[in-house]
């Protein structure tokens, strides 16, 4: 990761660290994947945004519950997807 993505990576915590008035439980190596996929300025949405590929439940929920491993399926086979 470098320097660039670092700090987008820390501005999008920040961000949704203040929005939602509690610490968000996610590494920067979790942020970056997604950083990969969806813009910077559209990733605080994408992650409070009910999405039918998680059973319509919003990513920053599966985040607290611990079911991250559901997000990086979704990472994996996007990547996939993008290298077809």
């Amino acid at each position: 990761m470098n320097a660039r993505q670092e700090q987008q990576a820390r501005e999008v915590i920040d961000v949704m660290e203040s929005e939602k008035h509690e610490k968000f439980p996610v590494s920067d190596r979790l942020v970056q994947a997604l950083l990969e996929i969806i813009p910077a300025e559209e990733l605080p949405a994408w992650l409070q945004t009910p999405n039918p590929g998680f059973a319509g439940r919003n990513p920053w929920t599966l985040i607290h519950r611990g079911e991250r491993d559901v997000i990086w399926e979704m990472i994996h086979q996007t990547r996939l997807g993008m290298c077809s």
